[in-house]
This record gives C-alpha cells, structure tokens and sequence, in this order.
C-alpha cells in the first residue's frame, strides 16, 4: 500500500513540475519581461499622456541602472566577506598551531595527547566553515524546539 501510494506522489509531482515547465515554455522570452506591455497597460488603464509616458520610460531604465548596481555591490561585498571569513579561519589555524607547538614545550609527550583528547570534542561542535549557502541541518539533527524542550524539563521534574 505505501509503495502504490509513494508511487502516485512520485507521478503527480512529475506531472506537475512538466505541467510548469510547459506552461513558461510556451511565454516566449518577449513575454516574460515585456516592459512595452507594461507601458501599454499603465497607459491605457491610467490614461498616460506622451510626457508622461516618457518620465516613466525614465524612471523605468533608471531603476533598471540602479537595480543592477546594486545587484554588482552585493555579489562585491559577498566576495570581501568571504576573503575576510577565509582569512580570519586562516590566522586562527596559525595561532592554534602554534600554540600547540608551544604546549609540546611545556608537556611530556604524554601529556599532550591528553590535552589532544581533551580540545577534540571543543573543535568537533565548531562547525566548519560553510560553503555557499547556509542549509537547514536535517529533521533529526535539529535542535529541539523551545517549547518542546520546556515540555521536556518540566516532564523531568514532575
């Protein structure tokens, strides 16, 4: 029963993503982003005069110029960052690194393993570094919601 019913999920969500892909196909790429229809739609619903038509023409590539400008700082700025991220967790390797040569100085052989062991489960809950975007950790992985582990503890005391 549950294999007949994973399958028809399985066709009405293919079904569905052709369906879509059908449906943007058949909008050439004039009807996708057509400013002109735009224009003839604000024109003829609010009754726009030629200079009004040319002020928002206007405004429009304006907008457009600026749109795109922003769009250039951003992917700038996310660039800076991620040297800056990259730099930071560089420097902190170094200086982990040598203080640990240091403390090969100071301890026996030994020793340092212990304190090996005892910085590995420190480093283990840092999470590494991430690359591109930032994703949801899996539904079992999740941390327990706020309100569930209020229920928890109070289950525990009572």
């Amino acid at each position: 029963m549950k294999k007949v019913i994973g399958l028809s999920m399985v066709i009405l969500l293919s079904a569905v993503s052709v369906f879509a892909q059908e449906k943007q196909q058949r909008r050439g790429p004039e009807q996708r982003r057509d400013g002109n229809k735009r224009m003839e739609r604000m024109e003829e619903r609010l009754k726009l005069d030629e200079q009004q038509i040319a002020a928002y023409q206007k405004l429009q590539e304006s907008m457009k110029t600026k749109r795109l400008a922003d769009q250039e700082n951003r992917k700038a700025e996310r660039e800076q960052m991620r040297a800056l991220r990259d730099k930071q967790h560089s420097r902190m390797l170094a200086m982990r690194s040598e203080r640990d040569e240091e403390m090969k100085k100071i301890l026996t052989e030994e020793q340092f393993k212990q304190y090996q062991e005892m910085q590995r489960p420190r480093f283990e809950k840092q999470r590494p570094p991430h690359e591109g975007k930032m994703r949801r950790a899996p539904r079992g992985e999740r941390p327990p919601h706020r309100k569930e582990f209020r229920h928890e503890r109070n289950m525990e005391k009572g």
